[in-house]
């Protein structure tokens, strides 16, 4: 998982490159809700394994290749390849099948008893 200033620069790499091959690239932008209370109620070590597992979560969404870290407290950005084929409006289509992973990851979590995560 990268920290904020190694993931800055692995953003930039990926725009880059994308830029360069003309591989569309999806950004997904990731706000955990309740870090704060359970940091406060069970404690910071408690609160640094919902990170890690939330980045876990995150980075299985992503699929192939993906450029993932915490960008802030409890924020996570991601950057992926995505499938400029997959439907008429390659960007938007992106977007949205990066969003569906990433919430059905979200949701699969919940389901395995994973209290923290909300889905919305």
């Amino acid at each position: 998982m990268l920290e904020h200033g190694a993931l800055e620069i692995a953003l930039a790499g990926a725009l880059r490159r994308a830029a360069a091959d003309g591989t569309p690239l999806g950004c997904l932008l990731v706000d955990l809700d309740g870090l704060d209370a359970i940091n406060e109620r069970e404690g910071h070590r408690r609160g640094d394994d919902v990170l890690r597992r939330a980045a876990a979560v995150i980075v299985r969404a992503c699929g192939e290749d993906p450029v993932v870290g915490r960008f802030g407290g409890d924020q996570f950005a991601a950057a992926v390849k995505t499938d400029p084929v997959a439907t008429a409006d390659p960007p938007a289509g992106a977007a949205a099948a990066l969003l569906d992973r990433a919430l059905g990851a979200a949701r699969a979590a919940k389901r395995a008893g994973c209290r923290c995560v909300e889905v919305t």
